[in-house]
């Protein structure tokens, strides 16, 4: 195989400008076609006049049961209030309207649409030209559109309905609120005319339709304010009756009063019930304890004054007692007559203590009969809370319903005075800012502009035809791709020479033509340098049949004589015989018969034309076709080598690769091989497969000879033939 493999080449500039240059009859075809017939339909079609008028669209806010903004914006801020006006200048109902204002389905021939007058534009003429593809291709509904009804069936309202539709526009102009209403006609004034009716008709029809929601939201507001009062007077009836039957004046007040009585209650009792619990303490210890000293010692009866003063005489006649002891004795009537009244101070005290004892016990009694004498009155106004919070929730429903009812009336009773002052007012929130002018000149066709596209999208689409073409061509078409994948430099390009009048005249070298003399000369140069000293025995193949490589080998030998070079050429193909027509040589012995019958090469071998040129033709064997079966390179290989003495060059012609196996054979045979392809006939893919026949083979290919190529095909063989065809 040969080393020196090509890199993938990227596709430059040249080979673009080389496959237009290859189809450049085609894209003229369609260029030409192209711009007659948009020349034909411009200067055919009728001229369009295009008038329009300028709305303004102004918000405007519900003005009928608003309630606060339930929608919680503005109807005439959002896009759909917009888009919705859009839709009523392109109604059927506006459309009728202005019919009958003009009377448009009595004039005569106004019933035509727009798509039924000749006119053209580029867009029509590329939406033709896809519908004309579409039905070829077998799809009923051409881009998706329906079937439109016969306009003969249509009444004469509905089809001028349908011809005004078909010339009415509607362009919102960006970023405003201002609308374009675009009418288009064959006739300027017409277009005028139409564009500033269909303004006015669509400012009536929205007073129209204005003036009708008010009437309607008048007449349903007078129902429901007539439910409304029926609600409330009911609602306020039943509240009187619930007030007068629990004489109720002012529940508020009342259950205020109500509320700190039962404060009060509370904050007694808890005090009645703290005395209570106190007394009940002391009360126990006095029942229990009967000591008087230690009755004595109790706060109640230390904090009684009388008590205390009664103490402290006793402590004072004691003190005196002492004294008058010391100086009488107990007889003595100055101290029995004390002691007498120590005994007398005890006693009232002792009688004083019993005493406040009994007030305790006594206090502790009306304390218990306080608590539940409060405790008592506590249930009472408890109860009376409870009743009063019962009375309170019924009322509160009933007044809560009634002041519901009540605003309800009063806001339907101010939308009512609303509605009624809106009945007689005449204003709308649309406007009409430029009415339509008589346009002066047609907006289509645009004749400049069309012929210009129509030879730009020609140009374009002869590009694209070309290139798919060429996409598709899988033919080789120059020698970088097949030079790419084989691996191996293009050492020739021939053109094809097929002018003469029988095979054997093709080769005599006087009767052809000098281009393509010089085009064999530089294979001989090219072979001879790629070759070298030590390389003199060549294959000759193709990739299929009828490739040329059995006329090219004997040209290439005649064309190697020339130099005074020894050459022997080998007809290697034991299936046809390609050389003996080619060359007209006598004999009908060959290589087979060197091989098989054992004849001697200097009985078989014959000179061409006593010159420097041998030729060894297959022969014919008894063994036919079985001969090449039983063919080896151990048998080839001796019988090839023993002729590299004799003869500069040895060229063998042998099979095509993807026919039979032979050439496989004799490539172990010889020194490399030259590839024969015919580009009008061999492709990329059969390329691909002849060279994975030999790819694990050593094998060197020498290199490629493109055979019949066109003078005018391809950038290689044009530029060398421009520059040079003249010199030779």
């Amino acid at each position: 195989m040969n080393e020196n493999l090509t890199i993938p080449a990227i596709p430059h500039l040249k080979d673009y400008l080389s496959i237009l240059f290859k189809h450049k009859w085609l894209i003229a075809l369609i260029f030409l076609a192209t711009l007659t017939v948009s020349l034909v339909l411009n200067f055919k079609a009728v001229p369009i006049f295009s008038a329009a008028t300028r709305v303004l669209i102004e918000p405007e806010n519900p003005n009928v049961i608003k309630f606060e903004e339930v929608l919680g914006q503005s109807v005439g801020h959002s896009p759909e209030y917009l888009s919705t006006q859009y839709k009523i200048l392109s109604s059927r109902a506006l459309a009728g309207r202005v019919v009958d204002a003009l009377h448009l389905d009595s004039r005569e021939g106004y019933g035509i649409s727009r798509k039924q007058v000749q006119t053209f534009s580029m867009r029509s003429l590329v939406g033709e030209a896809i519908a004309f593809l579409q039905i070829k291709l077998g799809n009923p509904n051409v881009g998706g559109r329906k079937k439109q009804p016969n306009m003969q069936s249509l009444t004469p309202r509905r089809r001028a309905m349908n011809a005004l539709a078909s010339r009415l526009q509607i362009l919102p102009v960006s970023r405003t609120r201002l609308v374009d209403i675009v009418y288009e006609s064959h006739d300027p004034v017409i277009a005028a005319q139409m564009a500033n009716k269909i303004g006015e008709v669509y400012l009536k029809m929205t007073l129209d339709l204005k003036y009708k929601a008010t009437r309607e939201a008048t007449e349903w507001l007078n129902v429901e304010w007539n439910k409304s009062r029926n609600l409330l007077l009911e609602s306020e009836r039943k509240l009187q009756d619930y007030k007068e039957t629990h004489n109720i004046v002012s529940l508020e007040d009342r259950e205020n009063i109500i509320t700190q009585k039962l404060k009060n209650l509370n904050k007694v009792v808890m005090n009645a019930r703290t005395e209570k619990i106190s007394l009940g303490l002391l009360t126990g210890k006095l029942r229990s304890e009967k000591n008087i000293e230690i009755l004595s010692s109790l706060p109640e009866v230390i904090d009684n004054d009388l008590i205390q003063s009664m103490r402290r005489e006793m402590i004072s006649m004691l003190n005196k007692q002492s004294v008058l002891l010391k100086r009488y004795k107990n007889g003595h009537p100055i101290v029995k007559r004390l002691k007498s009244q120590i005994g007398q101070t005890q006693t009232r005290m002792n009688k004083e203590i019993k005493r406040v004892v009994r007030s305790v016990m006594a206090r502790y009694k009306v304390a218990s009969e306080r608590l539940a004498s409060f405790d008592k009155a506590l249930e009472i106004q408890k109860k009376e809370a409870l009743r009063l919070g019962r009375l309170t929730v019924q009322y509160n429903v009933l007044k809560r319903t009634s002041d519901t009812n009540r605003k309800i009336f009063e806001n339907i009773a101010s939308r009512k005075k609303e509605t009624n002052l809106m009945e007689g007012l005449d204003t709308s929130n649309i406007r009409i800012i430029d009415v339509a002018e008589i346009p002066a000149h047609p907006v289509r066709p645009k004749k400049t502009r069309n012929i210009f596209l129509a030879g730009a999208i020609s140009l374009f689409f002869g590009f694209a035809v070309a290139f798919l073409i060429d996409y598709f061509d899988m033919r080789i078409k120059s020698p970088d791709e097949a030079e790419e994948i084989v691996g191996a430099p293009t050492i020739g390009v021939i053109s094809d020479f097929g002018k003469m009048s029988n095979r054997a005249e093709r080769i005599f070298l006087k009767n052809m033509e000098a281009s393509t003399l010089e085009q064999f000369r530089q294979i001989r140069t090219l072979l001879a340098f790629r070759a070298g000293n030590s390389n003199k025995v060549f294959q000759v193949t193709s990739c299929i049949p009828a490739e040329g490589k059995s006329l090219i080998s004997a040209v290439l030998g005649v064309i190697l004589s020339e130099t005074n070079k020894k050459v022997l050429l080998i007809d290697g193909d034991f299936y046809r015989e390609g050389l003996r027509g080619w060359l007209n040589v006598k004999g009908s012995e060959g290589i087979q018969d060197i091989l098989f019958d054992h004849k001697d090469s200097s009985e078989v071998i014959i000179n061409y034309e006593s010159g420097n040129m041998d030729v060894l033709v297959s022969g014919i064997n008894s063994q036919g076709d079985q001969f090449a079966s039983l063919l080896t390179p151990l048998e080839l290989k001796p019988l090839i080598d023993s002729y590299r003495e004799n003869y500069d060059y040895i060229i063998i012609d042998t099979p095509p690769l993807l026919a039979v196996s032979d050439p496989l054979i004799w490539s172990q045979c010889v020194d490399g091989i030259l590839m024969v392809l015919d580009v009008n006939q061999i492709n990329s893919q059969m390329l691909r497969q002849a060279i994975s026949k030999i790819k694990e083979l050593d094998v060197n290919i020498l290199g490629l000879i493109l055979n019949r190529m066109k003078k005018t095909e391809g950038y290689y063989y044009y530029g060398y033939g421009k520059k040079y065809g003249s010199y030779v």
